[in-house]
Order: C-alpha cells, then sequence, then structure tokens
C-alpha cells in the first residue's frame, strides 16, 4: 500500500508504480527456494483492494498507479494476512511518499497501523492513525528495536 504525496494536487504526476506486489514472499523473506506465496499481484483491476483518502488508484498490466489529491491516499488489501513478506518495485515520476501500511487494525477513531516509509531520505517505520474521514492524524517514528 502506497501513500501518494498530498502536495501535487491536481497535477497528473507523481505516479507511484507498485509491480510485482508479491504479498506474503519474495526471495529475501521466504524461509526456503521452494516457497510460493498466496498472493501476486498481476491484474488489472483492483478487485479485492479498497480505497482510502483521496488519491485516484489503477490497476493495468500488473501494475498499480496513484495520483494523489488534496491529503493523498491509501490502497488497503480487503483480506488480512499474517506472516507476511512483501515484495515490491516502485517509481515515483516526482516527489511522492511511498510505503508499505502494516498491521493495520480498525479503531473507534478510525484505523492505525504501521507505516514503513520508502521515501528518499526517510526509510524508516512509523506508528500512524487515520481518523474516520482517512486522514492520518499522527505518525511516530519507531525506535529500530521497536520496529523488529
Amino acid at each position: 500500500m502506497s501513500k501518494p504525496n498530498a502536495g501535487q494536487a491536481g497535477k497528473p504526476t507523481p505516479l507511484i508504480t507498485v509491480a510485482a506486489l508479491g504479498i506474503l514472499g519474495s526471495a529475501i523473506f521466504a524461509a526456503s527456494q521452494n516457497f510460493v506465496p498466496d498472493y501476486v499481484f498481476k491484474g488489472s483491476a483492483l478487485t479485492g483492494w479498497h480505497k482510502l483518502g483521496q488519491a485516484d488508484w489503477r490497476a493495468e498490466n500488473g501494475e498499480i498507479g496513484g495520483v494523489p489529491k488534496e491529503n493523498g491516499g491509501w490502497l488497503v488489501l480487503d483480506k488480512g494476512y499474517q506472516d507476511i513478506g512483501v515484495h515490491a518495485s516502485f517509481r515515483c515520476t516526482g516527489a511522492c511518499k511511498a510505503g508499505v501500511l502494516l498491521r493495520a487494525e480498525k479503531t473507534p477513531d478510525g484505523l492505525k497501523g504501521v507505516f514503513v516509509s520508502l521515501a528518499d531520505g526517510d526509510v524508516a517505520a512509523y506508528n500512524v492513525a487515520l481518523d474516520a474521514q482517512e486522514k492520518e492524524t499522527s505518525r511516530a517514528k519507531l525506535d529500530p528495536v521497536q520496529a523488529r
């Protein structure tokens, strides 16, 4: 799941492309060379995903792309997984704040989880909270020991 940068509202860029999103596995995280992922995105539709916030998301040719609006947005899998490994490639055609939201769970006020930022100069993990309107309300950087 990526969050496009909200600072580029109304522009056709930046585009975040996540190619071959391999939920539940990659060679890096796999326990053996015989690992077979439960889910690999290869589609041209966002079936099994839902959108949060303000971004235009699309899928084509096995890639997911997002263009931000006012406050950016999130693309979330409908199904939860345990014991996951994630392999993704991404490309920004302008400034962006790409990342992956893990351990997302509903709260009385919205949603909370651990956001792993993949932005230039900010590769780190954060506790984040979203309100009922799907806007980020807090972000606290995790100590590297906590992030494990």
